[in-house]
């Protein structure tokens, strides 16, 4: 066993994957470390929780979410709905395709627009168009597929409900069957790449490969609980996951293994950690039963709570594709994402068509929309000389109900999106200035006769330090009306008739 160890190790570091010889020793010496650090929590309005185009909510119970690149994502359903996004986590998400069979299991590859579906009946589907159509590849057992994943667009390896371990070279046009378990039974198998892989199951087993599948070693057990997932995606950093809570770690690449026993007490400590994700911003996620859901940014030395809704539901798969923006599927049929970006800040404030100057006392406010990457704004709110805020709704402006003083004022908008965060405009300065004070100074009406029925054109002068902008004329015998300006005269005028001989009095008001 001891040459055989030294073999295996000194493979791994003809690949650059371990640094001392020291190692060896740690087969046995690691396996009974455990780690006890702190956990904190974070905050539970961060999780947003995603509706599909109709705003209906997703499948009953969604098996796995998965993301090509920060927009592009695909989320499964157990009665074979798929979902699909092109534009991240805002309200987007539209029913493509319902797949024959139990969907178990995705896989997308990233950075490219292929996925594949694996199923409870053995079917294989592939997309080509990040998940708008589907179509059936070969089949690699009738046993049903429980895990598929794809390191690229040609090499993919799929485990069966029988156990076994089949890899393909050619996107899924053909499998080959590379392990067959004999006397316990596998349910995850990870790669990082098209040659280092790991695969777990139950009382505690993990196995390795440093050929693609061709040969796969298995450790020494830290537990003989049953693992139900695991990730080497971490480089020489390993964790699986399983039942009663159990979380273990590999610091040397799966070698020796050791307990970690300082998730968050939100953590049941009996149930499933059924979800385990290493992303490649190099944090570990797992979840499992009644809301559990935690993260650690130092390989698990300390941890952040996450649970959050408390409906009892089961996280089945994690998924982080940018830095501020993880998503998770659940067994009660939501898919929710973590927002912890800001949204984009409003640009363009203005009062326009008044310009920064205006004597309307109750201006128009209007800007340019935001964006969220996120998730998508839920509503903007408008601040006046940095009183209180007005919520605008998802309008692009605002009209002021009241009567702003006259004098200099400022504006802030601010945009806020549906987990809570804010960014703030360039505050916008405007003056309300003194509006027009003085009446406008009107001429006498001429002429100063008029011949029965003959309708007579009457002209009135009218200015003001502003402008004119109506002038209507009154008669003492009840007529009257709307006067017209005549540009060429500069004057206002309208043609009236008297009907009768007599002495009348005509007025210009303006």
């Amino acid at each position: 066993l001891c040459y055989n160890i030294c073999d295996i190790t000194l493979q791994f570091m003809t690949h650059a994957r371990f640094l001392r010889l020291s190692l060896i020793l740690s087969v046995f010496v690691l396996t009974l470390s455990f780690f006890a650090f702190s956990a904190v929590s974070a905050n539970a309005a961060e999780w947003v929780t995603r509706a599909t185009s109709t705003g209906v909510p997703f499948s009953n119970s969604m098996n796995a979410v998965e993301f090509s690149g920060a927009n592009n994502g695909i989320a499964i359903a157990r009665n074979g709905e798929v979902y699909v996004t092109l534009s991240g986590n805002s309200s987007t998400w539209v029913l493509a395709d319902v797949l024959a069979g139990t969907l178990e299991t995705l896989s997308y590859v990233d950075g490219t627009s292929v996925a594949f579906i694996g199923t409870s009946n053995g079917t294989v589907y592939k997309t080509s168009d990040n998940g708008l159509s589907w179509g059936v590849v070969a089949s690699a057992s009738p046993f049903g597929v429980t895990k598929i994943q794809f390191v690229d667009d040609f090499n993919g390896w799929l485990l069966d409900g029988n156990s076994q371990i089949f890899r393909t070279f050619d996107g899924g046009g053909s499998w080959n069957l590379q392990h067959a378990a004999v006397g316990y039974q596998l349910f995850d198998v990870s790669f990082s790449d098209p040659v280092f892989g790991f695969a777990a199951g139950t009382t505690g087993t993990v196995l390795f490969t440093m050929d693609g599948g061709t040969t796969w070693v298995p450790t020494i057990a830290p537990t003989n609980e049953t693992f139900h997932k695991i990730d080497g995606s971490g480089g020489g950093v390993v964790f699986a996951s399983g039942t009663n809570g159990t979380l273990a770690k590999s610091t040397d690449g799966g070698l020796s293994w050791g307990l970690i026993n300082n998730l968050p007490v939100s953590f049941s400590g009996t149930g499933l950690l059924s979800a385990l994700q290493y992303d490649t911003f190099g944090s570990i996620w797992v979840g499992g039963d009644t809301d559990d859901l935690a993260y650690s940014e130092d390989n698990g030395i300390s941890w952040i709570d996450l649970a959050f809704i408390h409906n009892n539901k089961t996280v089945t798969s994690i998924f982080t594709n940018t830095p501020s923006m993880t998503t998770i599927s659940a067994t009660d049929g939501n898919v929710y994402a973590r927002d912890r970006g800001a949204p984009t800040a409003p640009t363009g404030v203005s009062i326009a068509p008044d310009g920064n100057v205006t004597t309307n006392k109750k201006p128009k406010i209007s800007w340019t929309s935001s964006s969220d990457a996120e998730t998508s704004i839920s509503h903007y709110l408008v601040t006046i000389d940095g009183g209180n805020s007005v919520n605008s709704g998802t309008n692009t402006f605002h009209s002021l109900t009241s009567d702003l003083a006259d004098g200099a004022h400022s504006v802030v908008v601010s945009s806020v999106d549906e987990a809570g965060n804010e960014t703030n405009s360039a505050a916008y300065n405007f003056t309300v200035a003194t509006g027009d004070q003085t009446n406008p100074v009107v001429g006498s009406m001429t002429p100063t006769t008029a011949t029965v029925n003959v309708s007579t054109q009457f002209l009135v002068v009218a200015t003001d330090a502003g402008n004119v902008n109506l002038c209507s004329y009154e008669v003492s015998n009840g007529g009257g009306g709307v006067m017209s300006f005549d540009a060429g005269l500069q004057k206002w005028k309208v043609n009236y008739t008297f009907n009768s001989t007599g002495t009348y009095q005509i007025n210009a008001v303006c």
